[in-house]
């Protein structure tokens, strides 16, 4: 499960690939600004300035964030694509900037204008050909490194979250899931009221998921996922900004906290004896005027039959004891056969967005503003559709290759009834499919 926020930032480019971006503030991946090597051969200045641009704060000289090659030289673009060695990596530069489904680059970042876009594309056509002569622009002023991890809004974290032991990449593997747990002794209440992301290795580090649990996990880093129910809480990738909450909001804290951190690693560059020991960290404070919390609209009831496309339309109508709750941000959130998610809010003719995201892609989900307060008789309608290529049925789980249908949304005052858990909402609806 998972979420962050959103920002518009320079990064990458592709292939078999990472969320790439990249920040010069960590020792283990210190990021070139990317300029090509005086040596290297050329690239067309055009083209080499909107990869300095857009792409090499991930695909610098030293890639960062998963990033598993660089797109600096004439020879980079030229080179065999890690992920597909039959195709060169400019072959894929094109795949990839017009690949709506895993679009680079990556959201939270803004896509390749259509000029940028036509200048890549006309490279390529043309069969990618050398530069020539020297560049008076571009690659030569590299652009300022972008802020691409951002920092905490407080001057003194109120508390980091870590591993209790780093955890080590395994050779030879390129893409997998890590967790550990953190249990934060707080004593009298207190309220998060920001959460940042603490990256401590570029290299290999795709994105982290922060999520609450009810009882103590682990905190020796694992590819096991913990069992029970998680709630999404923060979601990071590169060139999402910290999650900073409104003035008078904040996530209660009391007694001992209980987090699980996910971390997705990315390696295809086969960097080897790579260990991390990312998390994050936050702001606390006196109590505030309302308490925050998570809710999730969807769905847990369905399955998925096997090379087949199914879509759901789940509603729960607003009873008066749900009346004016502030909702303020939302994560959409399916896992990896959704195609499409979106939620809205439904009063007579009236249709509010409360988080839309078609089409899907599981590698990069964040925090997406939203802005409604609930009244009595809304109705709140979650459409879902998946995609299953595979053999077997798939229904709801919290394991990776199982799906959910959850739109996490934040919202305020914090429901205490005591019959009141975050997926009350997804469990109250009625679906009917499409």
């Amino acid at each position: 499960m998972q979420r962050a926020s959103s920002g518009a930032l320079a990064l990458c480019l592709f292939g078999g690939l990472a969320a790439c971006y990249s920040d010069a503030l960590t020792p283990t991946n210190p990021i070139d600004g990317g300029v090509a090597p005086a040596a290297a051969s050329p690239l067309p200045c055009d083209v080499d300035k909107v990869l300095a641009e857009r792409c090499r704060s991930c695909h610098g000289a030293k890639p960062a964030f998963g990033a598993p090659m660089p797109l600096v030289t004439f020879d980079d673009l030229r080179a065999p694509s890690k992920s597909a060695p039959e195709r060169s990596v400019y072959e894929l530069v094109k795949q990839r900037i017009h690949d709506d489904a895993r679009p680079m680059p990556q959201a939270p970042n803004a896509r390749l204008n259509p000029d940028e876009t036509a200048t890549l594309d006309g490279w390529i056509v043309r069969g990618a050909p050398r530069g020539e002569g020297t560049c008076t622009q571009g690659s030569t002023t590299p652009p300022p490194a972008p802020n691409l991890v951002p920092t905490l809004s407080c001057p003194t974290p109120g508390a980091t979250l870590s591993p209790g032991t780093p955890f080590s990449m395994p050779a030879g593997v390129t893409d997998l899931y890590a967790y550990y747990g953190v249990s934060v002794n707080v004593g009298a209440k207190r309220h998060i009221t920001a959460i940042a992301p603490v990256v401590q290795n570029t290299n290999i580090v795709h994105h982290i998921l922060l999520l609450q649990v009810d009882a103590p996990v682990s905190p020796t880093p694992t590819t096991v996922a913990p069992a029970g129910k998680m709630r999404l809480l923060f979601a990071w990738a590169p060139g999402g900004k910290a999650l900073d909450l409104p003035p008078n909001v904040g996530f209660p804290e009391e007694g001992t906290a209980h987090y699980v951190v996910q971390i997705h690693y990315n390696n295809l560059a086969g960097l080897p004896n790579q260990t991390d020991a990312s998390g994050f960290s936050t702001c606390t404070g006196a109590p505030r005027e309302h308490e925050a919390d998570v809710m999730a609209f969807g769905t847990e009831a369905f399955s998925l039959p096997p090379r087949t496309k199914t879509a759901k339309r789940c509603t729960v109508e607003v009873p008066a004891d749900y009346a004016g709750l502030t909702l303020f941000s939302a994560m959409p959130h399916q896992h990896q056969l959704g195609t499409s998610i979106s939620t809205t809010l439904r009063r007579g003719t009236q249709a509010i967005d409360l988080g839309t995201r078609s089409p899907w892609n599981f590698q990069n989900q964040e925090w997406s503003p939203i802005a409604a307060v609930t009244q009595t008789g809304d109705k709140i309608e979650t459409r879902c559709e998946w995609v299953n290529g595979g053999t077997e049925a798939v229904s709801y789980g919290e394991k990776t290759l199982d799906e959910m249908c959850y739109s996490f949304t934040l919202y305020y005052p914090r429901r205490t009834a005591p019959d009141w858990s975050w997926d009350v909402p997804a469990k109250a609806t009625t679906c009917v499919d499409e």
